[in-house]
């Protein structure tokens, strides 16, 4: 016998917290469910979009966090893809690249 388990959400270290909530808040639709503090400037956000559920954790302490990202630190996390499940594939793309997103979508 396994353990029942009835859903999955990944946590993931930003660089930039209110620019990470723009995107999955603003531009993909997220909700807000709880996070560390008022504003976008928090260190850590629980998202939901339907089923779909999201943490966002801040890479950096309040007042540590360089002016650039550590592109070393950046390379470490290579591995990490979010594939996200959509009905309509061609309009979720239009969408994106309609917001300025076009160098970061991966089409197959």
């Amino acid at each position: 016998m396994g353990v029942d388990v009835r859903g999955l959400c990944p946590l993931i270290q930003v660089f930039d917290m209110p620019a990470s909530l723009r995107f999955y808040r603003d531009v993909l639709g997220f909700s807000e469910v709880e996070k560390s503090g008022p504003g976008d400037d928090v260190g850590w956000v629980w998202l939901r979009h339907g089923e779909a559920c999201l943490m966002l954790n801040t890479a950096y302490d309040v007042g540590e966090r360089p002016a650039w990202a550590d592109f070393a630190r950046v390379a470490a996390h290579a591995d990490t893809i979010l594939f996200l499940g959509c009905k309509d594939l061609e309009g979720a793309y239009a969408y994106l690249v309609g917001q300025g997103l076009k160098r970061f979508i991966l089409r197959r």
